[in-house]
């Protein structure tokens, strides 16, 4: 329940913390944080999947989902940064989250 309020919080009200904490300068990344805010709170409703997974031993499946998010979230920063600038570190970031944990939940 407190991730899910931080969560809405950040998503509302994104502008206004940012303003409050940082300045009006940086009051331009509130998308950025409502998309890195939406995949963090995925990868809190998902659990602890890799926790899980290292209790069972399988630490090599979590080796090799981590390489494989590794390498795609750097195809898609290397996408979509020039497209996005900011907001496409943000994307890139969220679904690798979300990838990552699907791949954890699949096992």
């Amino acid at each position: 329940m407190i991730s899910f309020s931080i969560f809405i919080s950040l998503f509302l009200y994104s502008e206004i913390i940012l303003n409050l904490l940082f300045g009006e300068t940086y009051m331009s990344g509130a998308t950025a944080l409502r998309i890195l805010a939406f995949g963090y709170i995925i990868h809190v409703v998902m659990g602890f999947n890799g926790a899980t997974l290292i209790a069972m031993g399988k630490t090599q499946i979590m080796g090799v989902s981590s390489i494989f998010v590794i390498l795609l979230n750097s195809i898609l920063n290397f996408f979509l940064i020039p497209k996005l600038g900011i907001n496409g570190v943000a994307l890139s970031t969220s679904i690798s989250y979300i990838v990552v944990n699907i791949i954890f939940s699949l096992f």
